[in-house]
Parts: structure tokens; C-alpha cells; sequence
């Protein structure tokens, strides 16, 4: 599938998506997984695609992988958080790192859930 700004004004995208759309993409762009990666590098609201533009089977299904990556994230954040409670010092520093650590792999998953839905709707 191809893209350009013209299809993202028609969709009502924000003129501040657009304009960093056409930035890189001036004259439109192909769907691809390296193109999907960069859209996300330069701060593209993926999400708002997966539910403007893709069908609503593909929104239930990224919305059912990035609620389990969000669960899985809130489970360790709150075992961490139980830990911290009793003994303060210590386990704030672990409590952060573990946090951290879960917010990142919740954002791998909800960034690749992205691409996965786009491409398999747009193909």
C-alpha cells in the first residue's frame, strides 16, 4: 500500500503528523516494515493509523496484544512496587530498574504489534 500526505489530510490527520510525514516522505511512501520502523523513530502516531485506516479486526488485534504486553507490564511494575513498600532504600533503586526495564519491553512489544497489524492489513 502507498501513502502520501494528501491520503492522511483526507483521513483527517493533525497538520503536525502530516508535516513530519512529508518531511521525510515529500512525494508519499510504500508500507513496509523498514518505513513502518522509521515512522516510529520520528514519532508518527502508529496507533492513530491502526485505527483511522486499517479495518476494525486489525484494531481488536493490536488492541489484544498491547493489552497483554500492558498487563504483563503492570504485573511486574506492581510485584516491584510490593517490594519497595518494605524496604525502601534498596528496593526503590530495584523497583526503578525492574519498572524500567518492563516499560521498555512494553514498548518493544507494542511497537512491533504496530507494524505486525499495519502490514498485515495494508498488504
Amino acid at each position: 500500500m502507498y501513502i502520501n500526505a494528501d491520503y492522511l489530510r483526507q483521513r483527517k490527520a493533525c497538520n503536525e503528523q502530516v508535516e513530519i510525514f512529508n518531511a521525510e516522505w515529500p512525494s508519499g511512501v510504500e508500507i513496509t516494515r523498514s518505513n513502518l520502523e522509521r515512522a516510529q523513530t520520528l514519532g508518527l502516531n502508529l496507533e492513530w493509523f491502526i485505527f483511522k485506516l486499517v479495518i476494525a479486526q486489525a484494531w481488536t488485534d493490536y488492541e489484544r496484544v498491547r493489552a497483554q504486553a500492558q498487563t504483563e507490564y503492570e504485573r511486574v511494575r506492581d510485584l516491584a512496587w510490593a517490594e519497595h513498600e518494605h524496604v525502601p532504600e534498596q528496593a526503590w533503586v530495584e523497583f526503578a530498574r525492574k519498572r524500567d526495564q518492563a516499560g521498555a519491553e512494553y514498548n518493544h512489544a507494542r511497537d512491533a504489534a504496530q507494524i505486525e497489524i499495519i502490514l498485515r492489513y495494508t498488504a
